[in-house]
């Protein structure tokens, strides 16, 4: 960590008394490293927090509702590879939609895309903020690592719909996640609410901008 009124002077007397042993460049490398932000400058891999955009594409495109019925046998044939639920050893067998969310059960998500196709799912994808900048007001926003829509077979589609094959993030898991629970809005995200000078008066208010 570091102090953003000096931030070439890390907090850490280690780490001050290293900087002093490297190179220009090397100090450089360790700089940038320090001021590098996660939640929008690194991309992971979401896993199953994802399952709340494929669920959402699900219910748009009229596939599911809550109540609508699955049995999941604990694993799925994918142009011949195996996809397994966490609990492949003990099946869920028939359950809802709600209960197949609630269970995170892989086997119903890549059915659900499967149904979709790769161009509406990727579209949904789209709408949702995963394949491109949120726009933050941060310099060094990353964006996605997503696979091409020519390069996602049948075994691609299916991992994608449970948030594995893919690098996005954490501000876009972020914002598609809250747009599910935000009637569907996607709005940019903003480090900054309001400023209020040193009396507390408000000077500017930011609103949203719904993208």
């Amino acid at each position: 960590d570091y102090d953003p009124n000096q931030p070439r002077t890390p907090l850490q007397e280690m780490e001050r008394e290293l900087l002093l042993t490297l190179t220009q460049e090397e100090q450089m490398e360790r700089w940038f490293e320090m001021w590098r932000n996660p939640a929008f400058q690194e991309v992971y891999e979401p896993g199953s927090v994802f399952k709340v955009v494929t669920a959402a594409a699900a219910l748009e495109e009229n596939l599911a509702t809550p109540a609508t019925k699955f049995y999941s046998t604990g694993t799925i044939d994918v142009a011949g590879t195996t996809i397994r639920s966490w609990r492949w050893y003990n099946p869920f067998g028939e359950q809802t939609f709600k209960e197949a969310v609630q269970n995170s059960d892989n086997p119903v998500f890549v059915q659900l895309a499967q149904q979709m196709g790769k161009e509406t799912f990727y579209k949904h994808l789209f709408e949702a903020g995963i394949t491109r900048p949120t726009g933050i007001d941060y310099p060094g926003e990353v964006s996605s690592f997503m696979y091409s829509l020519p390069q996602v077979g049948p075994v691609e589609l299916a991992t994608i719909s449970f948030g594995q094959g893919i690098s996005i993030t954490p501000i876009q898991m972020m914002v598609s996640a809250v747009a599910t629970i935000n009637d569907g809005q996607v709005i940019q995200p903003r480090l900054v609410r309001e400023l209020r000078d040193e009396k507390g008066e408000l000077v500017k208010r930011v609103e949203p901008v719904v993208i």
